[in-house]
């Protein structure tokens, strides 16, 4: 299982596994839930069934079912050591699983992060040329991603840059192990969100694991969050990048709009 709860607009920004979140009975009877719908429709091959865990932790609900991998299959893959893209791959073309779910354990936990060309205040899309990258490495570090120094990030689309994932020997340590490799993560050139994913780590309630999926949206509306030098120059470089473009540049109403969402925080219009 996997827990997704820090998202913006819906979209997942940080994922982890174990949930730590539910409580033994909770995660046996989901777990149960999730088989069995499978079951019933005859499904065979990937899949995703994705449930809202309510406040109290002790009921949840069917939200719905993506049958394909999800882009976080990969901290599965770190605390099982199970390659799921092969097996998917491997069941489509006919051949039987080799393994069945008891041989599958779980051992510590694991984090991903989504790198995505986004300011880090605003969650504005950003472009540009990557001018210098260095991905971090290491036993635990794992970084999934198609970056090249001379990448270019499109303005018409929001593009995932890449995954960030790591692992550790429990939740505690496989946040240090994020942070590091955070710190060790350049990325010049497109303004990325890797001080937003820092910052959501080293956050009390993240660390307390007590966050739910509106949390990263408070976090940013609080007032304190608000950096105006930050803010300032990310609209300064947003009217200089729309100085460069060419005819099919995004709509001139949707840029003032977010010109006017800037100066609104640069005035404390929260």
């Amino acid at each position: 299982e996997r827990d997704c709860s820090v998202q913006r607009r819906n979209q997942k920004v940080i994922e982890e596994t174990p949930c730590v979140k539910l409580k033994p009975n909770v995660k046996e009877a989901l777990l149960h839930s999730a088989v069995m719908l499978t079951k019933n429709i005859g499904y065979s091959n990937a899949g995703t069934i994705e449930y809202l865990l309510d406040g109290d932790g002790e009921n949840f609900y069917f939200l719905e079912m993506n049958t394909r991998l999800q882009v976080e299959h990969p901290i599965t893959e770190m605390v099982t050591g199970v390659d799921l893209v092969e097996l998917q791959l491997r069941v489509a073309s006919g051949e039987p699983l080799p393994l069945n779910q008891d041989d599958v354990e779980q051992h510590g936990a694991a984090i991903e992060a989504r790198i995505y060309p986004e300011d880090p205040v605003m969650l504005l899309p950003t472009a540009g040329t990557v001018s210098k990258l260095n991905e971090p490495k290491g036993y635990n570090v794992r970084v999934d991603s198609s970056l090249f120094e001379g990448y270019e990030v499109s303005p018409y689309y929001e593009p995932m840059m890449s995954k960030l994932i790591v692992r550790g020997k429990d939740r505690e340590s496989a946040i240090a192990n994020m942070l590091a490799a955070i710190d060790e993560y350049i990325i010049e050139g497109p303004v990325v969100n890797l001080p937003l994913i820092k910052r959501v780590l080293e956050h009390k309630i993240f660390k307390k694991a007590t966050f739910d999926n509106g949390f990263l949206e408070e976090l940013l509306n609080s007032p304190a969050s608000v950096n105006k030098s930050i803010v300032a120059a990310i609209a300064l470089s947003m009217v200089m990048a729309q100085s460069h473009a060419d005819a099919q540049s995004p709509s001139k109403w949707k840029m003032h709009g977010r010109r006017m969402a800037m100066v609104s925080k640069l005035n404390g219009d929260f």
